[in-house]
């Protein structure tokens, strides 16, 4: 498809170190799709730091379960939304710096969700939670400046595994949303919200707590190499946030993703995430 044009949805993760990024807007330009991103320091001042982005459009309806959307201030976000059941996704202010957003015919239990902040200021966003009401799936969704709740714009993603990884495009790759905060070493994490296409389970990957803050996600069967990105949201009601800390070879022919998160003054905190990793190998 033709990166040059005006929809589609971004995902910008900061990487290897304790400074968060965003996107501050994307358009296309000729033939390619231009996408601006700034990173911040704990403290709000801009930083030059390296960060993972993640562009994709999607063409039609699919019988996949999965949706984005680019939430622009308005109740309905515009084009820059897609829902693979062909209905229109909501947004609902909840108060100053919350947000619910609705998405019609995910009717599924589980998938993941991903939340980048957009604009030019330090403004940040993190998942506070998603489940189902009735046939849709709800995501409530924080933000802040510091650790003070701000409104602001977002571009949010929800993904179900069940028809495949990749945002609904079949390609290789997993995600886990990392539930505990008080276990020491390794655990498994909710099967529910959790998938690796490599090996069809909803129950294959791990995730180790290295140390406060730190963590290690083991996707087995997913290697790393060619061409891959892994993307992470912090999740819960207060102001930490979550990095990717660096990606590499397990061992046995699978990835570990590290992850590292912090609390509004950059300090290493417990904190649960969630974490997709993609390919473009095809399943």
């Amino acid at each position: 498809p033709n990166f040059a044009t005006a929809s589609g949805t971004v995902h910008v993760t900061a990487y290897n170190g304790n400074n968060h990024c965003k996107v501050v807007n994307w358009f296309p330009s000729g033939t390619t799709q231009q996408v601006n991103v700034n990173c911040f320091r704990a403290n709000g001042s801009r930083v030059d730091d390296q960060f993972t982005m993640l562009f994709y459009k999607r063409f039609g309806r699919t019988s996949a379960t999965d949706a984005y959307l680019w939430y622009n201030g308005s109740g309905t976000p515009n084009a820059y939304q897609w829902n693979s059941k062909g209905l229109n996704n909501t947004v609902t202010r909840l108060g100053t710096g919350r947000y619910r957003a609705n998405l019609p015919g995910m009717n599924k239990l589980g998938g993941t969700v991903l939340v980048t902040a957009y604009g030019s200021d330090s403004a940040k966003c993190k998942v506070v939670n998603w489940g189902r009401s009735a046939s849709n799936t709800r995501v409530n969704v924080n933000c802040f400046r510091g650790n003070q709740p701000v409104n602001t714009r977002f571009t949010l993603s929800y993904i179900n595994g069940t028809n495949g990884v990749g945002l609904g495009i079949r390609h290789k790759g997993g995600y886990v949303w990392a539930n505990k905060t008080n276990v020491s070493g390794t655990y498994t994490p909710s099967t529910t919200y959790q998938w690796n296409s490599a090996t069809l389970s909803n129950s294959s990957n791990r995730v180790t707590n290295l140390s406060t803050g730190s963590y290690r996600v083991r996707l087995p069967r997913l290697i790393p190499a060619n061409k891959t990105t892994t993307q992470v949201t912090a999740y819960g009601s207060n102001s930490d946030y979550c990095n990717v800390q660096s990606w590499v070879s397990d061992g046995s022919g699978g990835t570990n993703a590290n992850v590292r998160c912090f609390n509004s003054a950059g300090q290493p905190v417990n904190s649960r995430f969630t974490l997709t990793y993609l390919t473009n190998d095809n399943i």
